[in-house]
């Protein structure tokens, strides 16, 4: 039971505090009854600021006994920025109340007000109210506000996206609907989207937004996705830079076997993404047995581009004004001996590759024998 003493500070604070202390005060309450707040509470919706009205909504969506329908009403009726949640805590509830406002906002609201209508009339009509369908197929086919409202607003209970609607949406050249649309199949996975997904990671996707998606798919069909994306875009090369990253959330023997194969002709940026999925698989799957032969010639290959590029800079040492050819060939040799490292000690976990990175990047004579020492103490 709470104490008066409890009960008196909340509401001093709800009815005087700033809007910082509102704020933090309303986070504390959830999950606690709100009854001994319930005036303070509604008199703070009414004439409170924006975000501190909307965190006390959020908290009160499910009772309204705390705040009635109809001051959520009022809200609605205000056509400002907390309207359309107004709207959707209302359709939430099944009130009936709402039905006059949103039936009028359906055709002439602004596109979040009108997703909001439609998603609370297909609430209210267990999903069979044929203009409020209309209306979000509308907004999904119209301009990038109007797409990323009907997505942020779509429950799929009442009206469920098609594979050709958010295959089309995915490919919108707007970041913002490729943002809603990775959105809303974080909040409501289909496998069907999968492959959809995978094929818009490119360079100028939004790799992590990418990458948290799919984590919330089952990851054997996001594995097996990838893998056919891998046989399949070999013209696509930043693509298949993405697919690499996508497997390190996503550690499976098959996997694994599959992106050591693509090692032999990986160039260097391939081969610096395929390492570091490796290394993150390593954590949960065995290394196959087959590996360190797999490994063999590229190491081979990695350790003879170092050497030349070691030799280039020695050379380089002795020319004059020969600063910037310098700098390019110790960036292209400590590219190709981290490389190597990593690639040689995967079967090595007990190689102190954390030093032997630190130690390369110093980029002096003393560091680089550090590096031979510790490769050779390990493998030697």
């Amino acid at each position: 039971p709470l104490d008066a003493a409890t009960i008196k500070m909340v509401a001093k604070t709800l009815l005087k505090g700033t809007e910082l202390q509102q704020l933090f005060i309303l986070r504390g309450l959830h999950g606690m009854p709100l009854g001994p707040w319930r005036r303070e509470l509604e008199q703070v919706f009414r004439e409170g600021p924006m975000g501190v009205r909307q965190q006390i909504m959020e908290l009160c969506h499910d009772q309204p006994e705390i705040l009635s329908n109809q001051t959520l009403l009022q809200a609605a009726e205000a056509r400002d920025e907390l309207s359309a949640n107004a709207i959707g805590t209302l359709g939430q509830r099944n009130s009936l109340e709402v039905l006059p406002l949103i039936t009028q906002l359906l055709a002439n609201g602004s596109h979040d007000l009108r997703a909001a209508s439609a998603r609370a009339l297909l609430q209210l009509s267990g999903g069979q109210d044929e203009d409020a369908k209309l209306t979000m197929n509308s907004l999904l086919n119209g301009s990038c506000p109007e797409s990323v409202a009907a997505l942020n607003r779509i429950d799929p209970a009442f009206y469920r996206l098609n594979g050709q609607q958010f295959r089309r949406l995915l490919a919108s050249k707007q970041h913002s609907v490729q943002l809603a649309a990775l959105d809303y199949a974080r909040r409501f996975p289909e496998n069907q989207f999968i492959p959809w997904i995978i094929s818009m990671a490119k360079n100028d996707a939004p790799l992590m937004e990418i990458r948290r998606t799919l984590k919330a798919f089952p990851s054997a069909p996001v594995v097996n996705s990838c893998l056919e994306a891998l046989t399949t875009c070999k013209q696509d090369y930043s693509n298949r830079l993405a697919v690499v990253r996508i497997l390190r959330d996503h550690p499976d023997p098959s996997a694994l076997e599959v992106l050591l194969r693509l090692i032999e002709k990986a160039d260097l940026i391939l081969l610096e993404a395929i390492t570091d999925t490796v290394r993150e698989m390593l954590t949960e799957v065995p290394l196959p047995l087959t590996a360190p032969t797999i490994l063999s010639s590229k190491c081979e290959q990695l350790a003879f581009r170092a050497c030349y590029f070691n030799r280039l800079l020695s050379m380089a040492s002795w020319e004059p004004n020969s600063e910037l050819l310098r700098d390019y060939y110790e960036h292209q040799y400590r590219r190709f001996v981290t490389a190597l490292l990593k690639l040689r000690v995967l079967h090595h976990p007990e190689f102190p590759l954390t030093d032997a990175l630190a130690a390369l990047q110093n980029g002096d004579s003393g560091s680089r024998s550090l590096v031979i020492e510790l490769f050779e103490g390990t493998l030697g």
